[in-house]
């Protein structure tokens, strides 16, 4: 590599992880190395609601084929080089398991269907800089595929495959050349052309099980441009309504496809999969849910609603760079939610409420219009304490799990909101709960042989609201507990997770949270204080804001500070510095250089002088003085603000800080530091 392009590359260059190598710890256990009971004599726990625990119910997934037939023979010959002094990747022997796992046999007799020849090369790869000083070499691979067949192809069918040890690498500093060459080999083995070849192979020997094997790939980035050649070399026609669709996806005119109803809908639901494991790619997500939109079944109800999960709201055009095409993606995945019959569907099509696109906010109105025709459930017209309907979905990971249902009901009787039975038609809102128990980190035991003790529990509990009374969702309110870190011996691992998870404060909350978006606005004041907290739960600030209901200047202000509504904070004025001192150390929101010039102008102008040193530490850090010359920068522009309202606080302890940035060899701060020590004095 030229020196130019080397310095070019090692702009980009190499991230080094010590030890990348080593076994990673669980990170769901919170020591280092989880510990069971320290031995402490203290009584067994009571027990706690258990209930038998149901099996994993897991959507369909394209099968693994683990024994495939041998149907076919074919002659390998390899011609294999490298630039490294060691010998090249074995590539011949991984090429002999990869074709036997698509069902062909490598064998040396004359009579087979077919020959495969392969040229692989090792060429020297980019400059990588390493922090002892020494410069380390990557490796690039190519690997071309040439299939010949006298009784199924018409032409020799070449393909060219290449990995190679990418900008960024975790490394062993011990071997780092080691560790170069093996992410390139990786990145071949990862190579979406390489993983199928044992498949391709056989499909181009004639065998037609291998063809069907193939089909998914056919919408892969890397190789489904590959594999739709080869399938019209061989003249192959779909035969299922599923080969249909892949065939269709790849040729770009799956509209057709709708023809076939349910039967397409879950090769259809795979395509929107493919696309969300390729980052970045919705080239037929569009289209896709165009289709499912006609077919309107419900089964295709979670995969549109996990692939719209991959996209966000926009919430302002000018907050962030949103690509053109983006708007009409979500907009079509949401109008496809309006068929599916799922009410939970409203919790995803709520999400994108207040777009800044209008494409999406008819998609939105149009979708939740229809969904809540399809609300299962229907409010009486006379008035009466709030009545739900609970439908949990609960997963454990042993015979046994915390019965969640029945507690999340006797707490809501607490608060007024009472539970009809999981039938009833006739209720004010669905309270939809998914509760999951999954296997922790090992635990070892403090004393004696430091024998295993088992393992720990991770509990995930999320709720969401479905208000028909008041056309209201909310949510999903999340809560998360593990079996704590030290236990007495007499403990048990899983109920110690249940009773992190009954007494921690989100689960308090959610209660609260439940209480409120159904009508009991007995609730609210417990959830508006929670936003004083720097890390009030955001879900607690969106379910104030859509709550209808007089507020207090106090609570308003409460209100403001944690949304970050820098308008409304304005217009309260001095009622919100108390919320604001609270939040503005930690808060992200009021970190960004509109929140601390809004900031900044409401401690001044109500003469707010205990936020000196918070305005004083963030300027310190937005923007150190300069002693050299120093080109402008957009964070001089915030900084002069600070400095300005700084001074209107007539401070005398930031004296020292503003004559610092009076020297400052930045014009516009040196004259706003200036400025503010007259006004200081």
């Amino acid at each position: 590599m030229r020196t130019c392009d080397r310095r070019a590359f090692v702009a980009l260059c190499l991230v080094i992880a010590i030890g990348c190598d080593r076994p990673a710890r669980p990170s769901s256990v919170t020591p280092p190395q989880p510990v069971a009971p320290q031995v402490q004599q203290a009584p067994r726990e009571p027990e706690v609601d258990l209930v038998p625990a149901q099996p994993f119910s897991t959507p369909e997934t394209t099968p693994v084929n683990t024994d495939v037939p041998i149907t076919r023979k074919v002659r390998l010959s390899v011609q294999a080089s490298t630039w490294r002094e060691a010998a090249p990747f074995d590539v011949t022997a991984d090429l002999h398991a990869k074709l036997r796992a698509g069902g062909v046999e490598v064998v040396e007799e004359a009579a087979t269907d077919g020959e495969v020849r392969i040229d692989y090369e090792e060429s020297e790869g980019n400059d990588y800089d390493i922090p002892t000083g020494d410069t380390e070499k990557g490796t690039k691979i190519f690997l071309a595929v040439e299939i010949r067949s006298d009784k199924t192809l018409p032409k020799p069918m070449s393909l060219e495959i290449e990995g190679e040890s990418p900008t960024f690498v975790n490394v062993t500093l011990g071997d780092v050349s080691r560790s170069l060459y093996q992410a390139a080999l990786d990145s071949l083995q990862s190579n979406e052309l390489y993983e199928c070849l044992g498949d391709y192979v056989a499909a181009a020997l004639g065998e037609p099980s291998a063809r069907s094997r193939l089909m998914p790939v056919l919408v892969r980035r890397e190789a489904g441009s590959a594999v739709l050649n080869l399938l019209e070399t061989l003249g192959h026609q779909p035969s299922t309504p599923a080969e249909h669709v892949y065939v269709a996806a790849a040729k770009g005119n799956l509209g057709e496809c709708a023809r076939f109803g349910r039967d397409v809908v879950i090769p259809l639901t795979r395509i929107l999969a493919a696309e969300a494991d390729q980052v970045g790619d919705w080239s037929l997500t569009e289209e896709v849910a165009g289709v499912l939109r006609r077919i309107g079944d419900g089964e295709a109800a979670p995969a549109l609603k996990d692939r719209l999960a991959s996209f966000g709201p926009a919430r302002a055009v000018e907050e962030e760079w949103i690509p053109d095409d983006e708007a009409e993606v979500v907009a079509a995945l949401i109008l496809a939610l309006e068929t599916s019959g799922d009410e939970s569907a409203l919790l995803d099509v709520s999400r994108f409420e207040g777009d800044a696109r209008p494409e999406v906010v008819e998609a939105v109105a149009t979708a939740q219009k229809a969904l809540w025709e399809r609300v299962s459930i229907r409010p009486r017209a006379e008035e009466h304490p709030p009545e739900i309907v609970l439908r949990v979905v609960a997963r454990g990971w042993l015979d046994r799990r915390f019965d969640v249902e029945g507690s999340l009901r006797r707490k809501l009787e607490e608060v007024g909101v009472r539970v009809l039975a999981a039938e009833s038609k006739e209720a004010d809102a669905v309270v939809l709960v998914e509760y999951e128990e999954r296997k922790g980190g090992q635990y070892r035991s403090f004393y004696g042989t430091g024998a295993e003790a088992g393992f720990g529990t991770l509990i995930s509990c999320r709720l969401s609201v479905i208000n028909a009374k008041d056309r209201l969702v909310a949510g999903p309110f999340g809560v998360d507990a593990q079996t704590p870190s030290q236990m007495d011996e007499n403990g048990d691992l899983h109920v110690g997770a249940i009773r992190e998870f009954e007494k921690s404060d989100r689960y308090g909350l959610a209660r609260d949270f439940v209480a409120a978006a159904v009508g009991r606005r007995e609730a609210v004041p417990k959830l508006i204080a929670q936003l004083r907290r720097p890390d009030a739960p955001t879900e607690i600030l969106q379910l104030v804001r859509r709550l209808k209901g007089e507020w207090s200047e106090e609570d308003q202000a409460l209100i403001a500070v944690a949304g970050a509504d820098f308008a409304a904070c304005a217009r309260l004025g001095k009622v919100v510095t108390g919320p604001l001192l609270e939040v503005f150390k930690d808060s992200r929101d009021w970190d960004t250089p509109e929140g601390l010039r809004a900031a900044a102008a409401i401690f001044a102008g109500a003469g707010e002088r205990r936020a000196a040193p918070l305005l004083v530490e963030k300027l310190k850090r937005l923007c150190p003085v300069a002693e050299e010359e120093f080109e402008e920068t957009p964070e001089a522009e915030t900084a002069t603000v600070l400095i300005e309202a700084l001074g209107r606080l007539k401070e005398p302890s930031v004296t020292e800080v503003l004559q610092d940035y009076a020297r400052d060899k930045r014009s516009a701060i040196a004259e706003a530091a200036k400025r503010a020590l007259e006004e200081e004095r």
